[in-house]
């Protein structure tokens, strides 16, 4: 049933779409007198079966109901959508801070590029003698960090980088997160320049790596262990290193 009234919501938005380029090439061809009542009865008809085939879908759920795909989306997009005052709840309740104590929170991910963080909850594994740890999220990435009762933040990590350590920001967001559009343009860069100097073509990425570098030498690094390739960009995106198999086919250091 799910099924037939996703086929009906379909078929009168085709339908609805249908009429009204129908309209506007009447109103084209013969103008507004040309038009009558059945056309906007039509659409009116069309309208109607799209909001019942939607609001009966809900008592017909299935797994691959267009429908509950659409709200789904709908509704995650809308959850996401950040909430800086929300989220300084979440953390005075989380923490067990003041509202003052958790603004603390809050700038110190700021200090270090962070203008869009989400408070995940408690994680014991990370707790000091210092400090508890909690968890936060920044897109796709978990962020660390140790903080204790006053709302002092003594270190914030993800992984083996380190943001904010010491009282001081290591390492900021931008330095250290890449999105899957800058890791594909990373990838093709490397496959040009992995043809135009090694004379190697590689038709298979799935199992290149590409990383922000953030330590002293910062850049960007695609690595590949199944081939044994390391190429290297600058910040800049400017081509450093080749080394395929530890032979060295380009690097921008004459000897």
């Amino acid at each position: 049933m799910g099924m037939v009234l996703n086929f009906i919501g379909v078929l009168s938005i085709i339908v609805l779409i249908g009429c009204i380029l129908f309209i506007i090439y009447k109103l084209i061809r013969h103008g507004k007198q040309s038009l009558n009542l059945n056309y906007f009865l039509g659409i009116v008809i069309c309208v109607l079966f799209f909001v019942i085939s939607i609001e009966a879908g809900k008592f017909y759920p299935t797994e691959d109901t267009i429908w509950q795909k659409i709200i789904q989306v709908t509704n995650t997009e809308t959850e996401r959508a950040f909430d800086e005052a929300e989220e300084l709840q979440k953390i005075m309740t989380g923490v067990d801070l003041t509202e003052e104590e958790a603004w603390n929170v809050i700038n110190t991910f700021k200090q270090c590029g962070f203008e869009e963080i989400y408070f995940n909850g408690e994680n014991s594994k990370l707790d000091e003698k210092y400090g508890k740890g909690y968890t936060f999220k920044y897109k796709d990435k978990i962020i660390n960090a140790v903080i204790d009762n006053s709302g002092h933040v003594w270190v914030i990590f993800s992984g083996d980088c380190y943001f904010y350590e010491y009282q001081h920001i290591q390492c900021t967001r931008k330095d250290w997160y890449i999105s899957e559009e800058e890791k594909e343009e990373m990838k093709e860069k490397a496959l040009n320049n992995l043809e135009k100097y090694a004379k190697n073509k590689f038709s298979n990425t799935n199992d290149w790596q590409v990383l922000k570098i953030w330590q002293e030498n910062k850049g960007y690094l695609i690595s590949s262990l199944e081939n044994e390739i390391y190429v290297y960009f600058l910040p800049n995106k400017q081509l450093d290193t080749i080394i395929i198999k530890n032979e060295v086919y380009y690097t921008r250091y004459k000897k």
